[in-house]
């Protein structure tokens, strides 16, 4: 039967296994009988698929044709001069750095850079050096740094500050007028009006809520106060009932502390006591 099938396909260019009706825009049309079977292509190692004696047989003329690489589980075709790997996202491709070589990985067709000539390029031993305006770097390229002067004083060493008047300039820059700024308080005075107290090239301040010349005093039962403030208890300080008291050499009061009077002169031959008001002196 499938040189039957053959036979007739020959008629017709078309070659069908599993079918009669091969389609006829297809050399090859393979079906499943069954629905459950594939095309399985060649299958190698990657040392097969780059044998020399594999490679060397191939040319322009085998272009497409296609094998299965077993370890790297990618299809690769032949594009003529070498092998291409087919599109897969599930082989990632990487650079590698083998000594000063540099290479892309899974990529048979991926041309090799030698990076030998970048050699004593290490950019750790580069130095900057500044002669004149111009700013250069070992094994590298110099920039001019004279389109960054101002033209008047480019070194800020030399650069005075200089205050006229009220004008402060800068050599070689800009001047900025003061006058506004004027904080000498050697003629500034204070002046009351009213409640509002001012101060001269200054600003105002209402004391109208702290004004004092309607307070008074009052002291009632011990406790002092002020109008428009606080009290103070005066009891423990109260001294109606104080008595001093002279035992021996130590006069005491009470309610307070004693005075040893050994050391002041006691003959009291010419000494007088005087009482003026409630003021004890002897």
């Amino acid at each position: 039967m499938l040189a039957l099938s053959i036979d007739r396909a020959s008629a017709q260019n078309s070659v069908g296994i599993g079918t009669k009706d091969p389609n006829p825009n297809a050399v090859l049309e393979l079906v499943s009988p069954n629905h459950n079977q594939g095309l399985l292509v060649p299958r190698m190692t990657t040392a097969q698929r780059m044998a020399t004696s594999f490679v060397g047989s191939l040319g322009a003329s085998d272009r497409g044709l296609m094998v299965f690489d077993s370890e790297e589980n990618s299809f690769y075709f032949w594009n003529g001069s070498g092998w291409a790997l087919m599109d897969s996202p599930e082989i990632p491709q990487d650079l590698e750095l083998n000594g000063t070589t540099l290479t892309i990985t899974n990529n048979d067709n991926a041309t090799a850079i030698s990076l030998a000539p970048f050699l004593g390029t290490n950019t750790d031993e580069q130095t900057l050096s500044l002669a004149g305006t111009t700013l250069g770097i070992s094994n590298g390229n110099n920039v001019d740094l004279s389109v960054l002067q101002d033209g008047f004083e480019p070194n800020t060493d030399n650069q005075t500050l200089n205050f006229v008047g009220t004008s402060l300039s800068i050599s070689g820059g800009n001047s900025v007028n003061l006058a506004s700024l004027d904080t000498d308080t050697d003629n500034q005075t204070l002046n009351l009006a009213g409640n509002v107290l001012s101060i001269s090239g200054g600003n105002n301040v209402n004391l109208s809520s702290v004004n004092s010349d309607n307070q008074t005093l009052n002291l009632a039962a011990g406790t002092l106060s002020i109008s428009g403030g606080n009290s103070v208890n005066l009891n423990s300080i109260d001294t109606d009932d104080q008595t001093l008291n002279l035992v021996g050499s130590n006069l005491s009061i009470a309610g307070g502390n004693t005075v040893n009077l050994s050391s002041i002169d006691t003959d009291t031959d010419d000494q007088t006591l005087n009482l003026v008001g409630s003021n004890l002196s002897i």
